[in-house]
């Protein structure tokens, strides 16, 4: 009876009593099971070299031996609980690559799609030399931290640009005025040099004509 109540654990193939020495008693076997027990067994050393799980324990009475119970064991749950830890562990690792994909998708979409972008106006901002394109950040993390650094810095060397043409516009214009200024200045003088040289050679003029007159009088004067 005590036997038979190992029925209700599939995982039993047998189980036999022996008395002390070493015959069998009594036994219980599986239906499943074509394994039978030992009619006589001599030791628990022997029983390694059987298959399945096996266990050999003493039966005491007090303290004195008076026989042996043998417990055979197959390995019929343990493989389906590894099939079941291999199938979930498998599942896991299905799981993880899938949740490791679709981190990617997400991580090349926040990251890798806003640098591509910011690479790519950086390059038509370099061709163009246009600093009044602005890249737009879509995200408050790092990269969109960057994207707002870069617009400002192109905000900075937009307005210094300003500034330097502003410069460069007075400058030219008061360069344009001095030039002006300079030609005018050149013009009167030539005017003046030339009003000069008309007074002078009348003056000349006006000279040699006294000279004469003053000559002709003289002759006159003395001639009778």
């Amino acid at each position: 009876e005590v036997l038979g109540a190992l029925k209700v654990n599939r995982q039993i193939d047998f189980a036999a009593l022996y008395d002390v020495n070493g015959h069998l008693f009594a036994k219980y076997q599986s239906p499943s099971s074509a394994a039978s027990p030992p009619i006589r067994i001599q030791a628990a050393a022997n029983l390694a070299l059987l298959d399945g799980l096996n266990a050999f324990e003493p039966v005491m009475e007090k303290r004195d031996r008076v026989g042996s119970v043998y417990i055979r064991a197959n390995e019929s749950d343990l493989v389906a609980r590894h099939e079941t830890y291999f199938a979930i562990v498998g599942a896991l690792t299905l799981l993880a690559l899938l949740l490791a994909a679709f981190i990617s998708l997400r991580l090349q979409k926040l990251i890798s799609e806003p640098v591509a972008k910011l690479v790519s106006g950086m390059a038509s901002i370099k061709e163009d030399k246009d600093y009044s394109v602005r890249i737009v950040a879509k995200s408050d993390d790092e990269i969109g931290q960057l994207v707002e650094s870069f617009n400002a810095m192109l905000s900075e060397i937009e307005t210094r640009d300003g500034e330097l043409e502003q410069r460069v516009e007075e400058r030219t214009k008061a360069l344009s005025e001095e030039v002006a200024e300079r030609q005018r200045a050149e013009s009167e003088l030539s005017n003046a040099l030339g009003e000069a040289n008309a007074l002078a050679m009348a003056a000349e003029e006006a000279s040699k004509a006294k000279s004469q007159f003053l000559a002709n009088m003289s002759h006159e004067i003395r001639t009778p």
